[in-house]
């Protein structure tokens, strides 16, 4: 659900630009001592933090519904079962720590919205804009086909 409403709630630019940015990266692939370099750096939060911001800066609907909205139905989630049970266990990304804390004390989620799918986008164009293009072309090659047999008579 998560990935499909991330995806649904994009727009088309993002789309672009993410896609793009996944096969530019997928071109250059790191060497396997590069990627165990990244992962430790990671481990740290300020740079954890950093890398989150950045994301959310390029891409904010995709911050939302991946750390934003998870974290807010993880909270709401072991709420429940902690309502439930004397003693609860939960093992969480450490990107998610920091919201789940933050939303616990929450009572106002609905986790019915964090589960429902966005409408879908309208079309680029309108089937009027559609027909306007249309007509334009088709106008524009008559008037270029009759300025060309006119001209064409003249020699």
């Amino acid at each position: 659900v998560t990935l499909r409403r991330t995806w649904a709630m994009m727009s088309r630019w993002h789309r672009l630009k993410l896609v793009a940015l996944l096969l530019l990266q997928a071109l250059w692939l790191p060497s396997k001592a590069e990627l165990d370099q990244l992962v430790e750096e990671l481990k740290s939060s300020d740079l954890l933090a950093l890398a989150v911001a950045e994301m959310g800066h390029a891409f904010p609907s995709l911050l939302h519904t991946l750390i934003h909205e998870r974290d807010m139905y993880m909270a709401c989630m072991l709420r429940h079962v902690a309502r439930r049970s004397a003693r609860v266990v939960a093992v969480v990304g450490k990107g998610h720590l920091e919201g789940i804390q933050a939303n616990w004390p929450r009572t106002d989620i609905d986790v019915a919205a964090l589960l429902r799918m966005p409408p879908p986008p309208k079309p680029w164009f309108s089937p009027v804009a559609w027909r306007c293009v249309v007509a334009g072309v088709a106008v524009g090659g008559v008037g270029v086909a009759a300025l060309a047999v006119t001209l064409w008579r003249r020699r």
